[in-house]
């Protein structure tokens, strides 16, 4: 990505109806390619996720181009990873990169980003998920030294978000380099 300047920031009230259509775009996406569809965003959770400094934003000369969250284990990941979730590891969810920039493999910036702090946190792993049925985002996370640990069905709990309710996910892991 020569001639860009990247920037990984989090991400502010402001950034709110910006964040809203990446969501949209990228439901509108899944559905046009066939691919599992979210079930919807939860506005709520992104605003707390604001407020919890755990929503991320990367900016692309000065244009917002993909959003994701980290930080620790939350309700989510407990009924995900369940003891699993002993061990300390950053966790990465809601990946959207604007289809702008698809393509330039922002989720390598995003890595390079986190593994500049992972060893002061003293994490052992960052973990995802991902739709279970969609091979061409596995074998993504995968070219990034992700394993696959299985799949793993989400409750239809009103306390998850939305988009996570009644659904086979596939969790991976890969460890921090010491």
């Amino acid at each position: 990505m020569p001639d860009q300047e990247i920037k990984i920031i989090n991400a502010v009230g402001d950034d709110v109806s910006e964040i809203y259509e990446l969501y949209e775009n990228a439901i509108s996406f899944q559905k046009e390619n066939n691919f599992p569809v979210w079930k919807g965003y939860n506005p709520e959770l992104i605003d707390q996720e604001i407020n919890d400094l755990l929503l991320y934003k990367i900016v692309v000369n000065e244009k917002l181009a993909g959003i994701f969250s980290a930080g620790p284990a939350g309700l989510l990941e407990t009924e995900l990873w369940k003891e699993r979730t002993a061990i300390k590891s950053l966790y990465l969810s809601r990946i959207i990169v604007s289809r702008k920039y698809q393509g330039q493999r922002l989720f390598a910036c995003i890595l390079d980003w986190i593994n500049k702090d992972l060893k002061k946190h003293r994490y052992e792993f960052i973990r995802l998920d991902t739709w279970a049925d969609n091979p061409h985002l596995v074998k993504y996370y995968g070219s990034f030294g992700f394993k696959d640990l299985g799949i793993v069905r989400t409750s239809d709990s009103l306390s998850l978000p939305l988009q996570y309710r009644g659904l086979d996910l596939l969790i991976m892991e890969k460890a921090v380099a010491v």
